[in-house]
């Protein structure tokens, strides 16, 4: 069977329970699977859609040659594998959400996946730290670069800068926001 091509996945990672071991755990459960990762900062910022604690959230992105529904399945094994439970309601505290944004430059629906992923375009949380980590990156809806989109996101009437920048890797003792 030929080998499929690499693709970058992008993925967005988020914790608000036990949030540094959990992002920390996740991290490493990911290198595992795909070896090299990148990551943009972490940041945290408040639940959203309900009364919780902050999140520390953070993009990744990966080079594999795993579908869209392979690389989900991976992602869903993993959360699984570190206690989340999927029976939980949509805006609920996380022990760890990991969610694949963008695969190559696909966009539409493949395997019941839809890509790019509209929390993309939703989330300060989602699209910040994805344009921290690959600003030229091209979105292929709208062609336009992430950087492009997160200056747009921030142009927004009602828009409220509420990420801070969280010191990481995580030192002694508590983690600080910056």
């Amino acid at each position: 069977m030929p080998q499929r091509p690499l693709q970058i996945a992008y993925l967005s990672i988020g914790s608000n329970v036990d949030r540094a071991n959990n992002i920390s755990g996740s991290l490493a459960a990911l290198r595992e699977v795909f070896g090299n990762l990148a990551l943009s900062g972490v940041v945290q910022c408040p639940s959203a859609g309900f009364v919780g604690e902050d999140f520390y959230n953070l993009a990744a992105s990966v080079s594999t040659d795993l579908s869209a529904s392979e690389i989900s399945a991976e992602l869903k094994q993993i959360e699984t594998a570190m206690g989340r439970q999927r029976s939980a309601v949509k805006f609920s505290d996380r022990l760890i959400d990991i969610d694949l944004i963008m695969l190559g430059s696909l966009s539409g629906h493949f395997d019941g996946i839809e890509l790019p992923r509209k929390d993309l375009y939703r989330y300060d949380f989602v699209l910040g730290p994805m344009a921290e980590l690959a600003p030229e990156r091209i979105d292929p809806l709208s062609g336009q670069t992430l950087s492009e989109l997160w200056q747009q996101m921030q142009q927004q009437p009602g828009f409220s800068d509420q990420l801070k920048p969280v010191q990481w890797p995580p030192g002694e003792g508590e983690l600080s926001t910056a």
